[in-house]
């Protein structure tokens, strides 16, 4: 059985330096589709808003429900990307604390999981 060694080769520095010019595209593009997910979103729910027919309807407050969640969902990804924007490019690819990660996916996380009862309960109605 023959095992070879693929740092002699300078295959895993290629494959690292590749993967890392790949990757870096990612902070990029989960801040512009949080910002789309935000703006569309709140779009959407500021027109519920504004007309008084629809606000006095029932029927629109389970979608106003989900049009926030949506906006809150996209609020998380845009932190996130900038967090990671930051990191890479502002403070240097260094190691995350406990604290900074927390604060890092808070809002995405609670999005999400607001997220799945909303639609949980839109779907139950």
């Amino acid at each position: 059985m023959f095992f070879a060694n693929a740092s002699t080769f300078g295959e895993v520095e290629v494959m690292r330096n590749s993967v890392g010019k790949e990757m870096k595209i990612m902070p990029y593009f989960g801040v512009v589709v949080g910002l789309l997910t935000l703006l569309l979103n709140a779009g959407a729910l500021l027109a519920m808003l504004l007309p008084k027919v629809a606000r006095k309807q029932k029927v629109f407050l389970l979608i106003r429900l989900i049009c926030f969640t949506y906006c809150i969902f996209g609020a998380g990804l845009l932190i996130t990307g900038i967090f990671a924007l930051y990191r890479l490019h502002g403070a240097g690819l260094r190691f995350l604390t406990q604290q900074e990660c927390f604060l890092q996916f808070l809002v995405l996380d609670f999005s999400l999981r607001f997220l799945t009862d909303v639609s949980l309960f839109t779907g139950l109605d």
